[in-house]
This record gives structure tokens, sequence and C-alpha cells, in this order.
């Protein structure tokens, strides 16, 4: 049904009794509960502190693997964390993956697939998750690569899917799935390049009207790597919300977190784990670009931003 079944299925079906699970607080909020009832259950969870980057620290996910002792581990990697995009390189996962034979991996590669390639077959994950309303496709469907061999236990057993799904599969919403995944790949290079343009003059255009406007504003991970299409800002001194219904109003769509923590007052795990002081935790919000976004759409959208910033300001 989208990418949250599908990492559920994934965390819940791979580990396997007295398998140890590792995630962190860059993972999508259906990652950490279902780490969460793991750990109900008995498993060894681990929530990974992350460098000031983004990454999980190298150091303790080795803790893991030596406190495994040869049983089985279980890791969650998200290469673009949907909160800031910032994006971890995981080719190093690979050797550490022919390192430690008990380790699985799981990717949730929702926020990854319309930007970066991805080669599952040369990659060293045993699941994968998609979601095609992320690169043009329809929303109410997601897709969970599982390489052969892998066991897992499905959430819903029945015939259809290979018994990993039971259910009359959604046909038109699969063939439009793999459609716009074609497009998506088809087209991937000459988008990032141009989307990712376009967010940094978002983001300079809005510093300088932070500034105009006598606020103190910055960019999560500027010093780190990004994704193209996502820019996290915080302003110093602001409610997060207050900005996020003030440009609202003005007709411009922010957020504060994931789609799936709407209604939350709580801010994203991974400021936190950023070591971001209170004040950035508090004034962060998210604005999110896609294919179809014009120059034009970021002019206006700066217009209208000036406005909420003067008023901030009074």
């Amino acid at each position: 049904s989208g990418a949250t079944e599908a990492n559920r299925m994934a965390i819940l079906g791979l580990a396997g009794k007295g398998c140890r699970v590792a995630v962190s607080p860059r993972d999508h909020p259906s990652i950490a509960s279902a780490a969460a009832e793991l750990a109900s259950r008995g498993h060894a969870v681990r929530t990974l502190p992350l460098e000031a980057d983004g990454r999980i620290v190298a150091a303790t996910l080795m803790e893991e693997i030596e406190a495994a002792d040869g049983g089985g581990i279980l890791l969650a990697v998200t290469p673009i964390c949907g909160q800031t995009g910032l994006s971890h390189d995981l080719l190093e996962f690979i050797d550490l993956a022919k390192a430690a034979s008990p380790l699985m991996i799981h990717a949730d590669a929702t926020q990854s697939a319309a930007w970066n390639a991805l080669d599952f077959a040369a990659s060293p994950f045993a699941t994968m998750t998609l979601a095609p309303h992320k690169f043009g496709g329809p929303r109410g469907i997601g897709g969970l690569v599982i390489r052969g061999g892998i066991p897992v236990v499905p959430l819903l057993p029945g015939s259809q899917e290979l018994g990993l799904r039971g259910g009359t599969e959604a046909v038109s919403l699969a063939v439009g799935f793999a459609h716009s995944l074609a497009l998506a790949a088809a087209e991937r290079e000459t988008v990032s390049r141009r989307v990712r343009e376009l967010r940094e003059t978002l983001e300079a255009n809005l510093l300088e009207a932070a500034r105009d406007a006598g606020l103190d504003a910055v960019i999560i991970g500027a010093s780190g790597h990004r994704a193209p299409h996502i820019a996290a800002l915080s302003i110093r001194g602001v409610d997060r919300q207050a900005v996020v219904m003030a440009a609202d109003l003005e007709g411009v769509c922010l957020s504060t977190g994931t789609a799936c923590a709407s209604g939350s007052s709580e801010p994203s795990p991974v400021l936190f784990a950023l070591r971001l002081d209170d004040e950035l935790v508090a004034g962060t919000f998210r604005a999110s670009l896609g294919r179809t976004t014009t120059h034009h759409d970021i002019d206006e959208a700066v217009a209208r931003l000036r406005h909420v910033f003067a008023r901030l300001t009074r």
C-alpha cells in the first residue's frame, strides 16, 4: 500500500529470532515504530548516533556487529533523509556487508529513487523500499525489492505476490509505478541538476530575505552532502509552526517534518541527533522541490515569504 508497509514488512519480516536491530534517527517513523515493536518482543534494538553531517557513526555500527558475535544483525539505512535532505554515501556498507556475514541491510530508498541511480543487484542490500508518488507516479502503492534467497515473513499472508502479500493486486497502480520509475530514471541526471540549482537559488534568496527582515537564518546541513530537492532552514528565536502557518496564508506550502508526522508538534528526532542547539531545532522548517518546479515558482515563493519574515519581526 505504500513505503510505510514496505518498511514494516522488511524490518519485521527480516528480523529472525535473536537478531539484533540497528536503526538511526534519520530513518522514517515507519522504521522506528517497527524497531520499537521488535524491542517489545525481546530483540536488542539500538538507535545509532549520527555525525554532524548526518551520516551514521560507523564505529557504533561496528560495536553492534561485534556484539552480535556471529549472530544476526539487521541494519536499516536511509540514503536520503526526508527531513533534512542530507544524503549518506552507502558504498561504505558494501565492504562492511561482505566482512560481517550475518549483517542484513534494509534500505529505505523512498526519497532516493528520483535523484540517485539505484543498482540493487550491485548493492549490499537485502531489501529496498520504493514509493512511486516520490517520482511522479500514483499514490496508494509501494514496492519492496527483495534479494533472491532472502527469507521475509509476510505481514499479511496470502497466495498473491509470491505468498508475501495477500489481497488482490492493484494492477493499474503497479503499471503506473513501473512507467513513472522508467521516466524518472531516463530524466534523472537532467532533472537532478536543474532542481539542485533551483534549491540553491531558493536557499540563497531566503537567507537574504531573512537578513533583510533582521532574522538569523541558517541552512541545516549546509556543509554535508544533500539531495537536490530538499531545503531545510532554521530561523533562530522563531517558532517553526508559526512560520509554516504564516506561509500557508501566503499560499506557500512548508512543513515541519515528513508527511507521516503531520499533526505532531514535536521536532524531528534527526535534528536533535545532529546536535543542533535548541533554538535551531525549534525554528527548523522544510521546503521541497520537484521535477515540475520552475524559476518562477522560486521567485514567487521568495516574494511571498518576504512578507512572512517581515511580519515575524513585528
